[in-house]
């Protein structure tokens, strides 16, 4: 996604340098991908997620490094049960290999660096779910 600033910003007198800069936690790369296996009742959907490098300021000079991170879906479904026409049963795991990345960057376009919040990403996660349909 290129989504850059068409100027330079000025805030309390002052003039940041932004013009053809990308906007603030905006990666230019983000990508969501994965293959969906079926066999009999089973599924299995690895998939990968890639976000670009992204800046914490509108004149890029705290800089976020891109990451990828790996997920695993594994999914049961069991049909025509005396109580319910379809049963799923998914255990999903996220951020497989823990990697430690910056999720969400906190910061006005018109913030000078130093003033940023940045969180951290979700940890290693485990999901089970359950669900019917009548």
């Amino acid at each position: 996604t290129v989504l850059t600033y068409d100027k330079n910003l000025t805030y309390q007198g002052s003039t940041l340098d932004t013009k053809d800069k990308q906007v603030v936690d905006t990666p230019e790369w983000y990508l969501k991908t994965g293959f969906i296996f079926t066999y009999k009742d089973f599924e299995i959907v690895p998939m990968a997620r890639y976000s670009g490098k992204r800046y914490g300021d509108a004149e890029h000079k705290e800089c976020i490094d891109d990451y990828v991170l790996a997920d695993l879906k594994i999914g049961y479904s069991k049909k025509n049960l005396p109580f319910t026409d379809i049963l799923k049963v998914s255990l999903e795991f996220m951020n497989i290999f823990d990697k430690e990345y910056v999720s969400v960057i906190n910061s006005m376009d018109d913030t000078r660096a130093g003033s940023t919040s940045y969180y951290v990403g979700s940890p290693f996660t485990t999901m089970m779910t359950v669900s019917m349909e009548f």
